[in-house]
């Protein structure tokens, strides 16, 4: 970019579509994060894909969101010339820092410049969405931002706005760069149209942080608007130990995190305040080769929800642990059964094959060499009937209940 008049030379929606090479799928938005969305080039890379890449690198590179992005870099390179002025030979460590420092204001000014004459078209031409119906903007927005697939929340833009999702291509999702009320109508379309799937098996505060964030300064946060989520965690394992085997000292144990269990329910606390919520489906990533999944820790949050009218898909999906070959046709599971309130058929097989006691089957996958057999351990955890897990579940939840409201009222007396 030569000047800041090369930011209006940018090519319009419409000379886009008629250029056979640079138009692309609206997959593009499924990716994860804006650094990731540009392979690396390959030796059998063909001359659309090269052209296409060349094309999303060059728009993501003049991104309003880059403006941010560089103060946030400038201000980093600032702490390391400070550092560096305090040091032996302080003029030649400080050298290429300043160096870079001027680079990046140089490349920050032509930005601010060229948006600074972007953004009042911008407006104006988001403004004559007014003229419209609501109902044909939406269809509209929906074009652009409702997508075929799930769009995966992965690889946050820290430098920007710690946000999970990817830059948005068309700008109509920043209230500093469209109308306000326009982006906050778009951002609307976005979450309530779309499906997002998150892991948060690796973070306690990943999925509250997302939900509760106003990504775009629209005034919208996702939490509120989202109808359709999938989540993906790791199954809590069981503890061998005879003092879990009941539900009221399970249930002290997680008040007083001693096994950490607490952290489990903590990351999926923030779904129960999603009040537009309507399906949820939870991915349950589990390991037979470790030992038995303890559902008591998940089972009030499924439960709850179920309560409120959500419809909960509960999938149990094996871990790939090191080179075990398994039958692909048992990899996932759905358990959502297990989680309904027991029928009289169920109580009574319980009665007939005795109820489930989870510290005694992992004591009987832990027992003698079944630990190095695979399908053993399988045929083991699997020997337990979806009548037994309701009926064991239905008990849980029901201390589970009891404690919480002793909980409450505790808290209420601490208040006073």
């Amino acid at each position: 970019m030569e000047s800041p008049n090369d930011l209006l030379n940018l090519p319009t929606a419409q000379e886009s579509q008629s250029d056979r090479w640079y138009s692309y799928p609206r997959t593009v938005w499924t990716t994860r994060g804006h650094d990731s969305m540009y392979p690396d080039s390959s030796e059998d890379e063909d001359l659309y894909s090269w052209r296409r890449r060349q094309h999303n690198a060059y728009t993501d590179h003049h991104h309003h969101d880059e403006i941010i992005r560089l103060q946030c870099l400038i201000a980093d390179t600032d702490l390391l010339i400070n550092q560096y002025s305090k040091s032996a030979f302080a003029s030649i460590r400080m050298a290429k820092h300043k160096a870079r420092k001027a680079r990046l204001l140089d490349r920050l000014h032509t930005l601010e410049a060229g948006w600074a004459k972007i953004i009042p078209e911008m407006r104006q031409h988001s403004a004559a969405l007014f003229a419209l119906p609501r109902e044909i903007r939406e269809r509209i927005y929906s074009c652009l931002y409702t997508l075929p697939t799930e769009i995966i929340l992965d690889s946050p833009d820290l430098d920007v706005r710690y946000s999970l999702l990817p830059r948005d291509p068309f700008h109509y999702l920043s209230a500093a760069v469209v109308h306000p009320v326009i982006a906050a109508e778009v951002a609307q379309t976005l979450y309530d149209t779309n499906v997002f799937k998150i892991d948060v098996s690796r973070s306690r505060d990943i999925l509250s942080t997302f939900l509760t964030t106003d990504h775009f300064g629209s005034g919208l946060c996702p939490g509120d608007i989202i109808r359709r989520l999938k989540i993906s965690t790791a199954a809590p394992w069981v503890a061998s130990d005879e003092k879990w085997a009941e539900h009221r000292t399970f249930e002290e144990e997680i008040h007083d995190d001693v096994m950490r269990w607490s952290d489990d329910r903590v990351k999926l606390a923030p779904v129960l305040d999603m009040p537009e919520l309507r399906l949820l489906e939870l991915r349950i990533t589990w390991a037979y080769l470790h030992s038995a999944f303890e559902l008591r820790v998940l089972s009030p949050f499924i439960k709850t929800l179920i309560a409120k009218g959500v419809r909960v898909r509960v999938v149990l999906e094996e871990e790939d642990v090191g080179n075990v070959v398994r039958d692909k046709s048992t990899l996932v599971k759905d358990i959502s059964d297990y989680f309904v309130p027991p029928w009289e058929a169920d109580r009574e097989t319980v009665e007939r094959e005795g109820a489930l006691d989870l510290v005694e089957l992992q004591r009987g996958i832990d027992d003698g060499d079944s630990w190095r057999d695979t399908e053993t351990r399988r045929r083991i955890v699997e020997s337990v009937s979806a009548a037994q897990w309701r009926v064991f579940l239905h008990e849980h939840y029901k201390h589970w209940l009891i404690w919480r409201a002793r909980d409450c009222e505790g808290r209420l007396e601490d208040c006073r």
